[in-house]
């Protein structure tokens, strides 16, 4: 991508907003923006092996959802919700193997990407971008053992009650407020809740109406908030700070 490309002091403005890239001065973003492409995905697109094999993206807009698919039986999980900032794939990236996971567009979404082995030279020689790359790396193993032990430990309403804790929106979260924002499951289907948290659709809608009746959770216009963060808190048997 080169600087006569419209919008670029955007989509660097958007790079450097997302947590792999934050910090890094301007003139490395320049460096790095030169091996970038923009790209659009419509809503439902779904990604190819061949496509995270070559190939790194960072969201800068829209969300998307990792999802792991039986091809006998067509069940799925779904691993992950990613949104603006966030980028896959991190295990590819690492390891240079096949990896199976899809990442389905929830929205039409926004990307820029980068050939994957150029993103692999700046791990090896860029400090501050290997500096970010960790702690991010360590975020995302971190909500797969959760998602794991959730799975093995905890009965579905508390499945559930954590799934909400972990996606609430870090970046207004105030904890003298009770009313805390859940934007990327804004109007996310119950079926793909259910997929997150190893259930099944009518369940979820089951439990999700008793947050409701509760006061704990609310919807308006496919907009989700948690009204009472502490009753929430109680129903996950677990404080936030657990599983931050």
């Amino acid at each position: 991508m080169k600087k006569t490309t419209p919008l670029y002091l955007h989509y660097r403005t958007k790079l450097s907003n997302s947590p792999l890239f934050e910090g890094l001065n301007n003139d490395t973003l320049d460096q790095m923006m030169q091996h970038f492409r923009y790209e659009t995905w419509r809503k439902k697109t779904q990604s190819s092996v061949q496509q995270i094999e070559k190939r790194f993206y960072i969201i800068i807009a829209g969300r998307i959802e990792i999802i792991k698919v039986n091809p006998d039986t067509g069940k799925a999980i779904a691993l992950a919700i990613l949104g603006e900032g966030d980028a896959f794939d991190v295990i590819t990236l690492l390891d240079d193997k096949e990896h199976d996971p899809i990442a389905v567009a929830l929205d039409d979404i926004q990307l820029l990407s980068a050939p994957i082995d150029m993103v692999r030279s700046w791990l090896d020689e860029n400090r501050d971008f290997n500096h970010n790359f960790m702690p991010y790396l360590a975020q995302r193993m971190r909500l797969r053992e959760s998602l794991i032990s959730d799975l093995a430990l905890y009965d579905t309403p508390t499945r559930l009650a954590r799934l909400l804790l972990r996606y609430i929106d870090s970046n207004h979260h105030n904890r003298h407020h009770e009313h805390h924002s859940i934007p990327l499951f804004h109007d996310l289907t119950h079926e793909t809740l259910a997929q997150m948290i190893g259930s099944a659709r009518q369940v979820v809608n089951k439990h999700l109406q008793v947050l409701k009746q509760e006061g704990i959770l609310k919807t308006d216009e496919h907009n989700w908030s948690i009204e009472k963060l502490e009753a929430l808190k109680v129903k996950a048997h677990i404080t936030l700070t657990d599983i931050s």
